[in-house]
């Protein structure tokens, strides 16, 4: 017997418009489920995978936990808020949802070449899974596509416990995993029960996981439950962009059931209910369970509907009247005594029917809720049937209306009595008690037979399985062994081999030894010699180091009075230094009010002495064409959100209608390849800000090295401002490291006296009127005493065109200017590199995550601040911080 899967998924389309969305049954949302369910799904549905096949390879939308052996605790469907419980209630008036209806998700595990898992959610949606009919009831091509899609290799676990989850499932079913090529779990809106299909690679695989698996427990207690295996002819999704209403009913959502029958659930453990895997009970209000589940139920009535088999008196439609106790006149746990109709509360309630029998000693009382009759001698149980041990048939039963004052009446009758209107309706109700019990019986035997010919068939499978793998066990054995003598010989023959070798070593050694011994002592007479020449020399030696040491306080008594005359030699120099430094200034402040910034031209080859000296000499200068159009839209892209996202700046040191973006290492790609990146920009950083340092290491002579890293990344849009707008103020960007520099000329300015050096990108036209940066050429010389004051009129404007770049040392006063336009933005990328052994400004490792730097080339990662200062800034765990990106990197033998 074989089953199919159907998958209904529900695919909205919002933009289209639903027939059903003017309905006044319906509700009116986007996707016409109750609100609460609408605002579920439309939240999720981004990350909502619809496949067109059900084994095809789907996008992971989380990892799947296939070793830890923790119970899995299932999500609970998504029905729990007011909105959608009222929305699914069964007012008449309201449409009706399935109850089955939920998010779907699947749990995946492939074994193609190397194992493959992750987990994936799927469009809402249900399952339903049909038996076939059989074959005959089947078209040819339905057969020929059931063979095409599976042939056979396809089987299900049904209704697999909550707590079951992935790695619990493979160390279950370990064993037959070599087999197995897919795995499926698929789980719906079911509480605590999921579906998992699994495909082999061979049709026989298949079936030997069917009869080794079919009712095994899931663990070794008493309590497991077992695994119940079936056959999958066939698997198909469907999609509807209407939901799955039960009410108003809806032809098109009917599933394709003509060639099978849709299993129901079975309302005490949700399990699937099919005759052919388990035993199936129907009770008298025709509500059908598991045996098993009705037998663990602990109440006489239905659990669906709570129906019982009371039967009120016949001919009249008045209740019964409400019995009580005859003493405590309690109406719960009653029984009547059989023998003279007292009635009592039971021995948990008072006890007071067992009181009654222990003063008259009437035995038998029957509980009058469950019909069921106690006796109270043997202490148990004994309601039955009443019948003869002669021919089995109903004994009559005396009426209960005769009394025996009516003897009389009997013997006038010729001793003859026939029952009364009474006696019939307990005789009719004997009957109908007697025909239920034997349709009862009927079914439960039926259902005992067929079980007991499916394992008959399984334990016969099972022994022909055994009987193949002993005589395989057999065979493979006796080769075993028949290996295992041939590899003892041929070891043996070795051994013997070995054996002669080693007596052959054996002589050649003991010959040698003696040839040792003499050449020996031959070497120790030729030591003794060497020694005795040793001694003479190093008493030569001594002689001559005497001589020197006197040489050498001669030395230094002349060079003493020479440092003396050297001494006042230098004071004159200081002297002369000083004037020179005067007049140097005097020069220089009267060339930096006439130099203007020198301009160069990226497109270009860029002369770098030339840019390196333009640079010291004024502090800053333009680049042309830095960037084309194409990856200033690129990048303007990636950070446009963010810059609408930003709230307006508060404070005083930007105007308001500043927006800051920060952080694009990882918000945009195509800035730090084209800007951060720039071979001439990283090439000025190198020359300005790497410094070089000397040190001893013991008695070892060190020259060590920091190279440059990135300080920050800034995005500044600012609006326009009109005529309230008003200027940044002028400011160093290096005073955040504390530093106040002397005074220097072009000429005694020194590489590696800076601590910064910028680069602004223009994404967008930068003019004087919207706010082009102030900059004051020369000011990255000045001494810190001079920066105080008006400099204003000092100022000139670094206006760029689209693509163009300012270059500038952080030590030269700027600052951003009033944007005045009524309608223009000032649109500016810039970025800061600063030296290698001083902290950022922007913290990149925070900012940025692992996953985001290894993405970049490994010289970009140095860059970004995964670099070694040398000897030993920045390391971790005592290796070179890029080895934790690209562990491939060779290490460094010593870093101190």
């Amino acid at each position: 017997m074989s089953y199919r899967v159907e998958i209904h998924f529900f695919d909205f389309d919002p933009s289209a418009p639903h027939p059903l969305a003017q309905s006044p049954l319906h509700p009116h949302t986007l996707t016409l489920l109750p609100p609460a369910l609408d605002r579920d799904l439309r939240l999720r549905q981004r990350g909502l995978c619809l496949p067109r096949t059900f084994w095809q390879n789907l996008p992971s939308s989380g990892p799947l936990d296939t070793t830890a052996t923790g119970a899995l605790q299932p999500a609970p469907p998504p029905r729990a808020s007011s909105d959608s419980a009222a929305a699914t209630g069964t007012a008449t008036q309201e449409a009706t949802l399935d109850f089955r209806f939920g998010p779907l998700s699947l749990d995946w595990v492939d074994y193609p070449f190397a194992q493959k898992s992750g987990t994936t959610d799927l469009y809402w949606g249900t399952v339903h899974l049909f038996r076939e009919l059989g074959a005959e009831d089947s078209t040819a091509k339905e057969k020929q596509s059931a063979i095409d899609a599976d042939d056979g290799t396809v089987v299900g676990m049904i209704a697999v416990p909550g707590n079951v989850n992935a790695a619990v499932l493979l160390a279950f079913i370990s064993p037959a995993l070599d087999s197995v090529e897919q795995l499926r779990v698929l789980r719906d809106s079911t509480p605590n029960r999921t579906m998992v299909l699994i495909r082999f690679r061979e049709a026989a695989d298949a079936s030997e996981f069917k009869v080794m698996y079919n009712g095994k427990p899931y663990h070794d207690t008493k309590e497991s439950e077992v695994c119940r295996v079936v056959a999958i002819s066939s698997i198909r999704l469907k999609s509807s962009s209407t939901p799955p209403f039960t009410f108003p009913y809806s032809p098109e959502l009917e599933p394709a059931s003509k060639n099978g029958v849709e299993l129901p659930t079975c309302p005490v453990c949700l399990e699937r209910m099919d005759g052919s895997v388990t035993g199936l009970i129907t009770v008298v209000c025709q509500h059908s369970f598991h045996c098993s589940c009705l037998l663990k139920w602990g109440d006489s009535r239905c659990p669906v509907c709570r129906s019982t088999n009371y039967r009120t008196r016949s001919g009249t439609l008045s209740s019964p009247t409400t019995s009580t106790c005859t003493i405590c006149q309690s109406t719960s746990n009653l029984w009547i005594c059989l023998i003279c109709g007292n009635v009592g509360c039971g021995r948990y309630q008072g006890g007071h029917a067992h009181t009654h029998f222990a003063e008259s000693g009437h035995a038998y009382s029957m509980e009058l809720e469950t019909q069921r009759v106690w006796d109270y001698v043997t202490d148990s149980y004994v309601h039955r049937l009443i019948r003869s041990r002669a021919d089995g048939s109903l004994v009559e039963l005396p009426s209960l209306s005769s009394k025996p004052d009516d003897k009389d009446k009997e013997k006038d009758k010729g001793g003859k009595s026939g029952p009364d209107r009474e006696d019939e309706l307990e005789q009719d109700k004997l009957e109908a008690m007697g025909v239920e019990y034997a349709k009862l019986m009927t079914a439960q035997l039926e259902e005992q037979r067929r079980y007991y010919e499916v394992e008959i068939a399984r334990s016969r499978e099972e022994l022909a399985i055994a009987l193949r793998r002993a005589e395989a066990e057999s065979r493979k054995a006796h080769s075993e062994r028949i290996a295992g003598e041939q590899r003892m010989e041929e070891a043996m023959a070795k051994f013997e081999a070995g054996q002669e070798q080693l007596r052959a070593k054996l002589e050649q050694v003991l010959k040698s030894a003696g040839d040792d011994e003499a050449r020996r002592k031959k070497e120790r007479a030729e030591v003794a010699k060497a020694k005795k020449e040793l001694e003479r020399e190093l008493e030569a030696e001594k002689e001559v180091t005497k001589a020197l040491a006197e040489k050498v306080r001669w030395v230094k008594d002349e060079v003493g009075g020479r440092d003396a005359e050297m001494g006042k030699q230098r004071a004159m120099i200081t002297d002369l230094e000083d004037q020179m430094r005067d007049l140097m200034f005097a020069l220089s402040a009267r060339d930096q009010i006439e130099a203007q910034v020198d301009s160069y031209d990226f497109s270009k080859e860029v002369d770098l002495e030339a840019l390196a000296t333009s640079i010291k000499r004024t502090g800053g200068v333009i680049c042309k064409n830095v960037c084309n159009p194409a990856d200033l839209a690129a990048m303007e892209a990636d950070v446009r959100p963010f810059i609408v996202a930003d709230k307006p700046w508060t404070g005083s040191f930007f105007p308001a209608e500043t927006r800051r973006v920060t952080g694009l290492v990882t918000k945009s790609p195509t800035f730090v390849e084209k800007v951060l990146m720039n071979p001439t920009y990283q090439a000025m950083a190198d020359k300005f800000l790497t410094s070089h340092t000397t040190g001893h290491l013991g008695s070892e002579f060190v020259e060590c090295e920091s190279k440059p890293q990135l300080m920050n990344t800034i995005v500044f849009a600012i609006g326009p401002g009109g005529k309230d707008a008003h200027n940044q103020p002028l400011h160093r960007d290096d005073s955040i490291y504390h530093v106040q520099h002397p005074e220097a000329t072009p000429e005694t300015y020194k590489y590696g006296r800076d601590l910064q050096i910028a680069f602004f990108l223009a994404g967008k036209k930068s003019t004087k009127a919207n706010g082009a940066t102030r900059f004051i050429p020369g000011s990255h010389l000045w001494a810190h005493e001079k920066l105080g004051g008006h400099h204003e009129e000092d100022c000139v404007y670094a206006e760029l065109d689209a693509g163009d770049c300012f270059m500038m040392l952080g030590s030269a006063q700027h600052g951003g200017s009033a944007n005045t336009t009524l309608d223009e933005e000032r649109l500016i990328l810039s970025c800061f590199m600063t030296k290698g052994y001083l902290r950022q400004e922007e913290n990149q490792y925070l900012t940025n995550t692992l996953d985001t730097v290894r993405a970049y080339p490994i010289e970009t990662a140095r860059v970004i601040g995964y670099n070694l200062s040398i000897p030993s800034l920045g390391w971790v765990g005592f290796e070179d911080p890029i080895r934790l990106l690209h562990p491939e990197v060779a290490a460094r033998e010593e870093l101190y």
